[in-house]
């Protein structure tokens, strides 16, 4: 490629191009395409919605709730709409919250949640101080999701030839036909996207 000069003479171009912010619109493109949406849970913009069943009944132990997993460093949501608890459910799968947290009685009264893992079809009855180390070592540890043959587990097919991507302090290498999963002695504290 070449043009032509005030000399009358042919160039070469050289273009320096900076576009931080252009660059960091493309790298979370390919981070919502690749995961499908849904995040694993330390990405999670919401890592974990609360839902009373009656607002009446069981509002402030929905609000004590929240206010733990919050303390905890746990981004949290309360969802105080007078709306049903089929709808409110339907709505955070929907928005693909990794945890939603459904209160009723029981839990009230033996002190405990149900928990709801996004992509799974049962609920499940934990005490707090069990889910939130949980949450808090899924969190720090940066997991994602992995299935029972210790493979990563995609929503759909990978449209983009990423040849490896570092989040944290884990390094993962995709490509149309192998992903691999290692972890590096040194944690980033960001993560880099590589072509």
């Amino acid at each position: 490629m070449n043009y032509i000069n005030e000399k009358n003479e042919k160039q070469r171009p050289v273009v320096i191009h900076r576009a931080i912010f252009g660059s960091l619109d493309r790298f979370f493109g390919i981070l919502i395409e690749h995961f499908g949406g849904v995040f694993p849970t330390w990405l999670a913009p919401v890592q974990v919605k609360v839902i009373p069943v009656s607002l009446k009944a069981h509002q402030q132990y929905a609000q004590q709730i929240k206010e733990t997993l919050g303390q905890k460093g746990i981004r949290v949501e309360l969802d105080d709409r007078e709306q049903k608890l089929g709808y409110k459910i339907r709505e955070a799968q929907v928005a693909k919250v990794p945890y939603i947290l459904v209160l009723g009685d029981k839990e009230m009264e033996s002190n405990s949640v149900n928990v709801r893992k996004h992509g799974e079809e049962k609920s499940e009855t934990c005490n707090l101080t069990s889910l939130i180390e949980n949450l808090q070592d899924e969190i720090t540890s940066k997991k994602l999701n992995i299935n029972k043959e210790g493979s990563l587990t995609f929503n759909k097919e990978p449209s983009f030839n990423v040849h490896s991507i570092v989040c944290g302090n884990s390094f993962l290498a995709v490509s149309r036909k192998q992903v691999d999963l290692s972890f590096n002695e040194e944690p980033r504290p960001f993560i880099t996207l590589r072509f």
